[in-house]
C-alpha cells in the first residue's frame, strides 16, 4: 500500500492529543484489545500507530478511532515531533502562531531545536497540511539529534519532484526504512 503519508491525528480543528497518563502495562483484558477500530486496512502503518500509542505519544482522533487516512497539519506534526523527541517546550510566537494557540509550545520547541524552520515569509503555516517531504525533513532532523543518519543513496521514480532541500532527508529515510514510498516507487 502506501507509506509516509496519511494521518490519524485529526484535521486543523482536532489537535493531536498526547496522553499524560502512563501507557498501558500490557496486562489484563485490555491488553489484547485493538485500541482503534479503523486501522485494520492500513497494515503498512499499523505497527507504527500501535507503537506510538503504546508509548503514549498519540491516541487518535477520539476513543477507539484513529482516522489513518486523514492528513496531518504542520501544527499536529510539530506536536508529534516534539513529544516523540521529548523536546523542551518553548512558548514562541510567530505572525501566525499566538500564545493562545494549543500548538504554540510545540511549534516553538521544534523551531528552537532547528527541526521546523518555517516558511520563506517567516510564518509557520500551522494549519497547512504537512507534505511528505517536509515531514521527512523534520524526522531526519530529529533523528540526527539522537544519532546521525547515513547519507542517502535511495532514489524515487519521481525524485525530480522532491524539493532540493528535502531530497537528502527523503532518500535517507527511505534507505533506513523509516519512511517508504508507494508501490510504484514514487
Amino acid at each position: 500500500h502506501r507509506g509516509g503519508g496519511g494521518g490519524g491525528f485529526g484535521g486543523a480543528d482536532r489537535p493531536l492529543e498526547i496522553r499524560e497518563e502512563e501507557p498501558a502495562s500490557g496486562n489484563g483484558p485490555e491488553a489484547d484489545r485493538e485500541p482503534y477500530s479503523d486501522i485494520s486496512g492500513v497494515e503498512w502503518a499499523r505497527e507504527a500507530i500501535l507503537s506510538l500509542t503504546e508509548k503514549g505519544i498519540i491516541n487518535g482522533v477520539e476513543p477507539g478511532r484513529f482516522d489513518p487516512d486523514a492528513p496531518i497539519t504542520r501544527a499536529e506534526f510539530a506536536k508529534l515531533t516534539a513529544c516523540a523527541g521529548k523536546l523542551e517546550l518553548y512558548e514562541k510566537v510567530f505572525a501566525d502562531v499566538s500564545r493562545d494557540d494549543w500548538f504554540c509550545k510545540y511549534v516553538g520547541a521544534c523551531s528552537e531545536s532547528g527541526i521546523m524552520l518555517g516558511m520563506e515569509d517567516g510564518t509557520m503555516a500551522p494549519d497547512r497540511y504537512i507534505t511528505r517531504q517536509d515531514a521527512a525533513v523534520m524526522i531526519k532532523r530529529l533523528a540526527d539529534r539522537m544519532r546521525p543518519l547515513p547519507e542517502a543513496a535511495y532514489s524515487f521514480a519521481d525524485g525530480a519532484r522532491i524539493a532540493g532541500y528535502a531530497a537528502e532527508a527523503v532518500g535517507c529515510l527511505a534507505d533506513t526504512g523509516i519512511m517508504k514510498g508507494y508501490e510504484d516507487n514514487t
